[in-house]
């Protein structure tokens, strides 16, 4: 009995010596997170301490994360958990799995950049607190968690300073994020398909009416006693 169980304990520190050099690429695999929308421009390191360079979720830069699969899920499916810090302060971390199409994000918390899809909708970033997204093929099949977005530019001066506040949900198959400002009724809708195209609208309300000419040259359009403007694309 003694010698069956020496035997286990050498077996297992076999293993985990193995398994602490294999490649962060398998852990990726493992997880089944590249087949479903998450990628990353380079991957190294070990499947414990691994780096993915300029990593993008459907087309949402993320940046550089420091990543590693979790021990407590290898049992169950296994996961990966990011994490990206920097000197600006913007980090963000999450918990990530997927199979053949399907991508699952738990527990995001930090900073995502906005510019890419924005046009010029003056946002820059959006602060996620909570997140938790299921996606199945791009199609949204369930989200929460709570949204801060900042505006940038001019925008800033029409927008209380704890930025427009919201949520993350499904709308049908898209994934929606729907933020307001409590003050004036400044809205931002964000929305993405299945197929990664994603509309981003701004209404504005109650501007005075010399601000509302000015902000019509600049490409809004009005209705009633408010203004809006969208920006649509693709995601790649």
């Amino acid at each position: 009995m003694r010698r069956l169980i020496v035997t286990l304990l050498v077996l297992l520190c076999i293993i985990g010596a193995a398994l602490a050099f294999f490649p962060m690429h398998l852990a990726i695999g493992l997880a089944g997170v590249d087949k479903a929308g998450f990628a990353a421009q380079q991957v190294s390191g070990s499947i414990w301490n691994g780096r993915l360079e300029n990593a993008q979720f459907r087309g949402i830069d993320l940046g550089n994360l420091d990543a590693g699969l979790e021990p407590s899920t290898l049992l169950g499916k296994p996961s990966i958990a990011v994490r990206r810090a920097n000197a600006e302060g913007d980090e963000f971390t999450a918990r990530l799995s997927g199979s053949a199409g399907k991508l699952v994000v738990e527990d995001a918390m930090g900073d995502i950049p906005l510019a890419a899809m924005s046009g010029r909708i003056p946002v820059s970033t959006a602060h996620i607190d909570d997140g938790n997204i299921t996606l199945d093929n791009g199609r949204c099949v369930s989200a929460s968690g709570n949204i801060r977005v900042k505006p940038s530019g001019l925008f800033a001066r029409f927008v209380a300073q704890q930025g427009l506040l919201g949520t993350i949900s499904c709308q049908g198959d898209n994934l929606s994020m729907q933020v307001a400002s409590a003050e004036d009724g400044t809205q931002l809708l964000i929305s993405i398909d299945p197929q990664r195209r994603y509309v981003m609208t701004l209404v504005l309300a109650g501007q005075a009416p010399e601000l509302a000419i000015a902000l019509q040259r600049l490409g809004f359009a009005k209705t009633g006693d408010k203004l809006s403007i969208s920006h649509s694309g693709v995601l790649r």
